[in-house]
């Protein structure tokens, strides 16, 4: 008599079918996120080089480096409050730093190109009122750089591919931008508080020896989970 065979998969084997498809499966995942991060490394270190060429262009133009959220000012601006009411007060122009929100005085929007610190409040000053007399004769040929607005009150800024604000580091410092908020409603005045007192890496003195762009990286933190200094661990710089 001839004995049947039966069809089909045992249990046991029905796990191990499972146990590989399981592996399989979370190899692909992991190669997927990888991909996925080193693509957003990548922005991060294009956005990096923009910025630093803007930099490069508006320092040749005017003699000095500036703030982030100043690079997408065009020339005009009324010089006046801004007004939500009115049409005029949408053009983000350069004229409207007079009213931004600088810590200690609305005009340090002006950055020394050669020792990288901000100026005193008479120079900033008198260097505003020459660029409020005449943007063309101050050279300011901007916009340097371009990114959404949505009104002069509540800026939009330039923001890694992780959510996290791109810093600007000079010798003298960090450069504080003035308060404001990013895409997902994120404040800037919490995140530059909590950088203040960061360390900061580089070369000399634990700094960065000449004009340093910072994206903190996936974790938005400095070097690895907070845990070292700024330009550490997982975090993208790129000098100019």
């Amino acid at each position: 008599m001839k004995l049947r065979t039966q069809s089909g998969f045992s249990i046991i084997e029905l796990l191990i079918a499972l146990v590989i498809i399981g592996i399989l499966t979370s190899v692909a995942i992991s190669r997927i996120a990888n991909r996925a991060e080193e693509a957003r490394q990548k922005a991060a270190m294009s956005d990096l080089k923009e910025l630093a060429r803007a930099q490069e262009h508006v320092s040749i133009d005017t003699g000095f480096l500036f703030r982030l959220h100043v690079l997408n000012d065009s020339n005009g601006g009324d010089a006046t409050a801004y007004d939500p009411d009115d049409p005029s007060d949408l053009h983000d122009g350069i004229l409207r730093e007079r009213y931004q929100t600088l810590v200690g005085n609305p005009l340090r929007i002006f950055i020394d190109a050669e020792d990288g610190t901000q100026l005193s409040t008479p120079e900033a000053a008198l260097q505003f009122d020459l660029l409020s007399s005449n943007e063309t004769n101050f050279s300011w040929k901007g916009p340097y750089i371009n990114w959404q607005v949505v009104d002069i009150e509540t800026k939009l800024f330039p923001a890694d591919p992780w959510g996290t604000p791109y810093l600007l580091f000079t010798d003298a410092g960090m450069m504080v931008e003035p308060a404001g908020r990013m895409e997902d409603g994120t404040s800037f005045a919490g995140i530059f508080a909590q950088l203040s007192t960061a360390s900061w890496g580089g070369t000399e003195g634990n700094k960065f020896d000449r004009p340093t762009l910072v994206s903190l990286g996936r974790d938005g933190l400095p070097g690895d989970n907070g845990a070292s200094a700024v330009g550490t661990g997982d975090d993208l710089t790129y000098q100019f």
